[in-house]
C-alpha cells in the first residue's frame, strides 16, 4: 500500500473517505453515499443516507486538541438551544461522543471525525444584496451576544492568544524565502510590527468574546429567505472587531462595498452596539488577515497546492504597503 502522503489529493480523498465509512459505524449508520465537498484544510464530505443526510468532517493529520474541538461543538450546541440561528448541530455517537478519534491503515496519523446535520442551502455568495448582508450582520451579533454569557463545560476551551500573535514575522524558513522576495519580508515584518501597536491597545473588558472567526459570504448559506452559517473550525476568543474585520475584508472588495457595509454594521447594531474604536480596530486586524493569509499559503506543501494562492499573496502584499 502507497503511503498516503504519496497519494494524489483525489487518492487521499478515497482513503479518507474509507475512514469515514469506518466512523460512521459508532453514530449506528451502516448505509450511506459519500460525496467530497472540500479539503482546504480539513477534508469535508456531504453523507446522505436513506432517511437523512449529514455532513462528515475529517481533520488534517495534525488538528487541533480534543479540547478545542470540542469548544467549537458544545458552543455550537449551545447556540442550536437558545438561538434561533441557523448553525449546525453536531451529531453524538451511540455512546455519546461528539468526536471520535480513528488510526487507520494507509491514512497518515490520528484523525478526529465530526458528523453534524447537514445545514441545507445554497452559497449566499450569489444571493449578496442589502437584506442579506444585514442579516449578516444580525448575526454576528447575536453570536457575539451569545458568547458574552457562554462557558465551557470541563473539557473544552479554544485559544484565546491567538490574536495577539501578529506582534513579529515569523516565516524566514526556507520555504517562505522561496516564494517571498526580501523587500516582501521586510514589508511583512513592518506591517506586523504596526498592526500590534493597535491591537495590543484594544479594550478586552466588553467587546470580547467567542467569535466565528470566518464570518463571510462562502461560510454562510441562503436557506428559503434566511441566512444560515457554517464552518466554525477557526472560532476562537477574541475582540468583536476582529470577526467585524474578516467579514468587512469580503464586503468591501466588491464595487457596492460601501452599501453593503452600511447594511451589515445596521444589522449588528440591531442586536448590540459596536465597539467604540471599531475603524482602527478593524482596520488592524484587516491587515492581519492579510499577514495571517499569507502565513497559511506558505504553510501549504507548494504555493500552487490551491489554485488561489499565488492572488492571496499578491493581494495581500498590496494591502501591507498600503496600510503602512
Amino acid at each position: 500500500m502507497r503511503d498516503f502522503e504519496e497519494l494524489s489529493r483525489v487518492g487521499q480523498r478515497d482513503r479518507l473517505r474509507g475512514l469515514g465509512y469506518e466512523a460512521l459505524k459508532a453514530y449506528g449508520i451502516e448505509d450511506a453515499d459519500f460525496r467530497f465537498c472540500s479539503d482546504t484544510e480539513n477534508t469535508v464530505f456531504r453523507v446522505d443516507t436513506a432517511v437523512s443526510t449529514y455532513t462528515c468532517r475529517i481533520s488534517a493529520a495534525d488538528p487541533k486538541s480534543t479540547a478545542e474541538v470540542l469548544g467549537e461543538l458544545h458552543w455550537l450546541a449551545a447556540l442550536r438551544q437558545a438561538t434561533d440561528l441557523l448553525v449546525p448541530e453536531p451529531v453524538k455517537t451511540k455512546d455519546g461522543r461528539f468526536i471520535q478519534e480513528i488510526e487507520m491503515e494507509g491514512v497518515s496519523g490520528k484523525r478526529q471525525v465530526v458528523l453534524f446535520h447537514w445545514l441545507a442551502g445554497r452559497p449566499l455568495r450569489t444571493y449578496i444584496n442589502r437584506k442579506n448582508v444585514r442579516q449578516m450582520g444580525r448575526i454576528m451579533a447575536t453570536l457575539h451576544q451569545h458568547a458574552r454569557n457562554f462557558h465551557f463545560p470541563a473539557g473544552a476551551e479554544r485559544e484565546d492568544d491567538d490574536w495577539l500573535g501578529m506582534g513579529h514575522w515569523p516565516n524566514t524558513n526556507a520555504h517562505a524565502r522561496s516564494v517571498l522576495s526580501d523587500d516582501d519580508i521586510a514589508l511583512c515584518e513592518a506591517t506586523a510590527q504596526k498592526v500590534a501597536k493597535v491591537i495590543d491597545q484594544v479594550d478586552t473588558t466588553q467587546h470580547f468574546g467567542l467569535i466565528h472567526s470566518d464570518l463571510h459570504f462562502y461560510n454562510c448559506l441562503y436557506c428559503q429567505g434566511d441566512v444560515g452559517v457554517i464552518d466554525f473550525d477557526d472560532c476562537q476568543i477574541a475582540p468583536f472587531s476582529n470577526d467585524l474585520a474578516i467579514t468587512m475584508n469580503y464586503i468591501e472588495e466588491r464595487t457596492d462595498g460601501a452599501q453593503l457595509r452600511d447594511a451589515f454594521l445596521c444589522g449588528y447594531e440591531e442586536i448590540r452596539p459596536l465597539p467604540p474604536s471599531l475603524d482602527t480596530e478593524m482596520k488592524a486586524f484587516q491587515i492581519e488577515r492579510s499577514l495571517r493569509l499569507i502565513r497559511w499559503v506558505l504553510s501549504w506543501p507548494t504555493i500552487d497546492y490551491q489554485p488561489f494562492g499565488r492572488a492571496v499573496i499578491a493581494e495581500s502584499l498590496t494591502l501591507c504597503q498600503k496600510y503602512l
